[in-house]
């Protein structure tokens, strides 16, 4: 559905991260709770 354009998933993502903070990125997404994080999304830039 999100492929088709038929849903928005762009208000579940709570987190962005260049892909040089994996590490940063993955202790937030770890521990929901704590960080607070839905869905994290990784860039190349």
């Amino acid at each position: 559905m999100v492929e088709a354009g038929q849903l928005d998933a762009g208000h579940l993502i709570t987190h962005r991260f260049a892909l040089d903070d994996v590490t940063q990125a993955y202790g937030v997404f770890a521990d929901p709770v704590r960080g607070g994080a839905l869905k994290a999304v990784l860039t190349r830039t």
